[in-house]
């Protein structure tokens, strides 16, 4: 009501005073409620005795990733590009047709002219070569008990299986 008194100049008279009054109410009530959907909150009724900082650590922390993981999400993605940049032409196009577009194997076959398989084999290959560039670009040391064609280790989350 506050913000009706204090902007009262700007009632035109083409309303009614109390409707006009209300929208302003209902507007300021529906932007608070979309400040507060950003912020997480902890019913009154899930605390019991005194606060445990420890336990609702979960609902204190910022859900938006630390400088040092953006950090190091910005270098897990460039030792990508630069090693998917390294491939061969073909391997590269299927990598990144099939990966960073919405396109299924069945359209990227079409759009090549070539049978489903064809791709499928091709980007196999272009996989593999890419995490073989990114283990000798990062240095990984092989793991004892991991497979040698384990495709997840070495890559950024959000690159190649991602999509």
């Amino acid at each position: 009501m506050l913000a009706a008194f204090t902007h009262l100049q700007r009632f035109q008279g083409r309303a009614d005073f109390l409707t006009w009054a209300s929208q302003i109410l209902i507007n300021a009530a529906l932007q608070h409620i979309r400040k507060s959907r950003n912020r997480p909150t902890v019913a009154l009724d899930q605390i019991h005795g005194e606060f445990d900082a420890a336990s609702y650590s979960e609902y204190l922390r910022d859900p938006q990733p630390s400088p040092e993981e953006q950090l190091q999400r910005r270098e897990h993605w460039q030792i990508f590009e630069k090693a998917l940049y390294k491939l061969p032409l073909e391997s590269r196009r299927l990598v990144e047709l099939c990966k960073f577009s919405d396109y299924s194997m069945k359209e990227v076959s079409t759009s090549l002219g070539l049978p489903v398989s064809t791709p499928k084999v091709r980007l196999h290959r272009g996989k593999r070569a890419l995490i073989v560039r990114i283990k000798r670009e990062t240095k990984v040391p092989p793991k004892a008990g991991v497979r040698k064609g384990s495709l997840q280790r070495g890559l950024p989350k959000e690159s190649l299986y991602a999509a």
